[in-house]
């Protein structure tokens, strides 16, 4: 793969995971209690990741075509737990909503 397609695929990834964090906001908007703290934890572990593979993305766009070969695989690396840390917040988002428990009379 050459650096521009590389830096493309990218910039791809980081756009649709955007996308779908954006989704998780608004639920973490509705969420109340422990659940609102626990989707805030996961979307800013998420959001430490992206920022160090957005800088490493931002290495290999700054780089000469000669050394981007090395700044990527420091990249993939960051890419790697980046994915993993979205399919982990991923998880959390999309398993069911514990259900309240209905008092007496409800």
């Amino acid at each position: 793969m050459n650096r521009d397609r590389y830096i493309e695929r990218l910039k791809a990834d980081l756009d649709r995971w955007n996308a779908q964090v954006d989704a998780w906001e608004a639920r973490l908007r509705e969420a109340q209690g422990r659940l609102h703290w626990e989707y805030e934890a996961q979307l800013n572990a998420w959001r430490s990741q992206r920022d160090v593979a957005a800088q490493k993305l931002r290495g290999i766009q700054a780089t000469t075509s000669a050394a981007w070969e090395e700044m990527a695989r420091g990249a993939d690396q960051a890419w790697g737990d980046l994915a993993a840390a979205f399919e982990h917040a991923r998880s959390r988002f999309e398993e069911p909503a514990p259900q309240r428990k209905k008092a007496c009379g409800e």
